[in-house]
């Protein structure tokens, strides 16, 4: 995981996980912010960790094989945020579905 920012220490973070449709976990998504200079890789267990900037963000992720997926998260200082995202094979327009994603913080 290459982090290359230097944030607060009340800074919200971003802890996840990557699955495809069939519930497999999917290694080697790059997920980065790009106003900022964030970036992560999922581990081969699907997992990643991220911190963030409070306020407004937005999460590009480039799964390879899968549609890539933009989340745009308002977040909140000395939050932990959990993400469960679940990517769609890119398929033909016709029978395309898409990726989504589910967010909950931490209470």
């Amino acid at each position: 995981h290459a982090i290359t920012a230097e944030l607060p220490l009340n800074a919200p973070r971003i802890i996840g996980s990557v699955r495809d449709q069939n519930d497999q976990q999917v290694s080697g998504v790059r997920i980065t912010q790009p106003n900022n200079t964030f970036t992560t890789t999922t581990d081969v267990n699907g997992k990643f960790e991220l911190p963030l900037s409070s306020g407004e963000n937005v999460l590009h992720m480039t799964p390879g094989r899968f549609k890539s997926l933009d989340l745009s998260l308002a977040l909140k200082p000395d939050s932990t945020y959990y993400l469960d995202v679940i990517l769609v094979a890119d398929i033909p327009k016709n029978r395309a579905q898409n990726s989504s994603a589910q967010w909950v913080e931490e209470p």
